[in-house]
């Protein structure tokens, strides 16, 4: 969709979107064999803005792909899905998650820079923490 004149529906369901050009979000996964459930992800979203709004529209076949503990409630994507757009707005960008913890929905806006901010929160990567260990 790109720039829209009018906004999408923000309601669930996907109609507005019918002109948007999906992007591939997460294909991998174990495809089904003759005698299997299994089934491979298949996540797509798109994004367009309208007047100063920015949307995004995301589409799976799995219902619990939001699931999430919320064990860790500043860092939910290290305790289960989570629709994540990382935008950079200049100064540090910009990511925003969605989740879902105990079936409500939940979204934490991250700033990595925050003018005026006396105590910043500290964030720590697994991937990162693996990829020192693995050069020593």
């Amino acid at each position: 969709m790109g720039i829209a004149k009018n906004a999408p529906g923000v309601d669930g369901k996907l109609d507005d979107w019918r002109s948007a050009q999906w992007a591939d979000i997460d294909k991998r996964g174990t495809r089904a064999n003759f005698d299997s459930n299994s089934k491979p992800y298949d996540v797509t979203a798109a994004v367009c803005v309208s007047g100063d709004r920015f949307f995004a529209a995301f589409r799976t076949g799995d219902k619990d792909l939001l699931k999430n503990s919320g064990d860790t409630p500043n860092a939910p994507f290290k305790t289960g899905g989570a629709l994540d757009v990382m935008l950079d707005a200049g100064a540090g960008g910009m990511r925003l998650l969605v989740t879902l913890v105990a079936g409500q929905p939940r979204a934490l806006l991250y700033r990595a820079v925050v003018p005026g901010t006396r105590e910043p929160v500290a964030f720590s990567s697994p991937w990162a923490h693996n990829q020192d260990r693995s050069r020593r």
